[in-house]
């Protein structure tokens, strides 16, 4: 089935449900101190996620096809696969070895001028999944907005592909292994050997080349909360295919507890709010889902200056960044000084536990303001000249 990018397919009308899953684990990280919302069984949940239109049962025979010059309709070589998507269309397509995480991709519209593809990689929120972080990144949940990450793509020539977390159990909530857990540190999601984030993103690098035209140098990685914690995880493990990440509402947890020695200097951004009580900007434990949370995490300062130690930078340096909505809320840009790769915090005074520019999907009183003077075309910005 192809879909028009602009349209919002059915299989995405989803409930957000993004919360932050922080696991009291010092052993297999089954217990949650902040638990998680109850997703239920929507359009994107179990009932339908796995065998619809645009689902598992199409992704691999879709009328993309291939043709005679053995390569298919997105100018790639078909390597034995057929394309999941067309360009200029989205769907859900499978993971090889991770029958339980297929993606959704957004192809951007084919151009005569474009031969390789940059990918632009989300990581939804703990409790939530890969429809529900596509509308978590939407303003107003609207993802025909052109501000959607995917409608940002879709003009400036990148694909989007929404990840999917490891299911909990609980409808179609997900969560994934972002590290953390030694004491006294506070475990974000899960903390299991047997959850390996970096294979899982490998194959989905993997198996990407047979749907568009990627460019392996042009790979960038983003979350809020517990995704964003697990973009950090990934910066540390798999720095040889991620190119730059952009953290949101998280911060370098896995640092806490275990070494990160990225393969070489990474990109970062980071971005937190001053009023997220989901991640506190000063680090501490999760109240906005439990009160009685005492395992702390890292503190935006903590985590940003551990990449810039990494990337041998020198001083940093504030300035005001941009002032697109009055409505109190303003932006400070961090910036390091002689560094090896850039390495750059957004402050948001006032700013909550949200994307950026991006739905206010729970209320202000439990998780803090939406902030959209940072918009998608701001996470653009930070990834588009990056190149590994």
């Amino acid at each position: 089935m192809r879909t028009n990018l602009r349209s919002t397919p059915t299989w995405l009308s989803s409930l957000v449900i993004i919360c932050m899953c922080v696991s009291a684990c010092l052993g297999n990280g089954d217990q949650s101190d902040a638990g998680a919302l109850d997703a239920g069984s929507n359009d994107a949940g179990s009932n339908d996620a796995g065998s619809n239109d645009a689902g598992t049962n199409d992704a691999g025979a879709n009328d993309a096809g291939t043709n005679d010059a053995g390569t298919n309709d997105a100018g790639v070589p078909d390597g034995g696969r057929l394309p999941c998507v067309a360009p200029g269309t989205s769907g859900e397509c499978p993971v090889p070895g991770f029958p339980q995480r297929p993606m959704i991709l957004y192809s951007p519209p084919r151009t005569a001028t474009a031969t390789s593809v940059p990918l632009v990689l989300i990581f939804h929120g703990g409790g939530g999944n890969a429809a529900a972080g596509a509308l978590t990144a939407c303003p107003n949940g609207d993802l025909s907005h052109p501000l959607c990450v995917h409608n940002v793509g879709a003009r400036e020539g990148f694909a989007t592909a929404y990840l999917n977390a490891t299911l909990t159990g609980t409808g179609q909530q997900r969560i994934w292994n972002a590290g953390g857990g030694m004491p006294p540190w506070a475990c974000v999601g899960y903390c299991r050997a047997d959850i390996d984030e970096a294979a899982y993103v490998r194959a989905v690098l993997d198996v990407l080349p047979s749907t568009i035209a990627l460019d392996p140098t042009r790979v960038y990685a983003a979350g809020l909360s517990n995704g964003g914690a697990v973009a950090h995880r990934l910066g540390c493990e798999l720095a040889d295919r991620i190119t730059a990440i952009v953290s949101i509402g998280a911060g370098n947890q896995f640092a806490t507890s275990a070494p990160c020695i990225p393969s070489r200097p990474l990109p970062v951004l980071q971005i937190n709010g001053t009023a997220d009580g989901c991640w506190p900007f000063d680090g501490g434990p999760i109240t906005c889902l439990n009160p009685n949370a005492t395992a702390p995490v890292i503190s935006a300062f903590a985590s940003i200056g551990g990449w810039a130690a990494r990337n041998g930078c020198g001083q940093s340096t504030s300035s005001s960044g941009p002032e697109r909505v009055n409505d109190g809320i303003t932006v400070d840009v961090i910036t390091w000084s002689g560094c090896l790769a850039p390495v750059v915090l957004y402050r948001a005074n006032g700013g909550g536990h949200t994307w950026l520019g991006g739905r206010q999907y729970l209320p202000v009183a439990q998780i803090g303001p939406s902030y959209p003077d940072l918009t998608n075309d701001d996470l653009w910005t930070f990834f588009k000249d990056l190149r590994r």
